[in-house]
């Protein structure tokens, strides 16, 4: 843990809001605390990710299909618009990922009637992760998933 002190508010704000910093592929986790609290009490749950949505139904308002996919993770930070005229093949959004949680790799999007469609995602500027799990940090010594597939044989 790393403690940075008198550092000015914009500067601050585009480092807490720039993110995420990876450093050789590892996640490099900032959170923002008070003077009063102990290091052992500092909690590093979430992180923000830019997620591509792709294969998104034509006349639908990406902005929207966006927030209603966002809600799968912790809620829509941020939305990127890409195409005005919605011919993009992706739309990008920003989203709040708990890194203790498997990543997604897409969600079912509902589209009135057009139905629900799956919607599969790629994350941006992602660290290293293990695919078979989805977990962000582990390796397949620590993978619980792996050892359980690996007993059933």
């Amino acid at each position: 843990m790393c403690l940075a002190r008198d550092v000015l508010r914009e500067d601050k704000s585009t480092v807490l809001q720039g993110g995420p910093w990876i450093f050789d592929k590892q996640l490099i986790l900032l959170a923002e605390v008070e003077e009063s609290i102990a290091p052992s009490k500092v909690q590093f749950i979430h992180v923000n990710f830019w997620v591509r949505g792709y294969d998104i139904l034509f006349g639908h308002t990406f902005k929207e299909t966006a927030r209603a996919l966002a809600a799968h993770f912790g809620g829509l930070v941020e939305y990127r618009e890409v195409d005005t005229l919605g011919w993009s093949r992706h739309m990008a959004f920003r989203v709040k990922v708990n890194i203790h949680e498997p990543l997604l790799r897409g969600a079912i999007a509902s589209f009135g009637d057009a139905g629900a469609k799956w919607i599969p995602f790629k994350y941006e500027r992602l660290p290293n992760f293990r695919y078979r799990c989805g977990r962000i940090g582990h390796v397949e010594d620590d993978c619980d998933r792996s050892k359980g597939e690996e007993d059933k044989g």
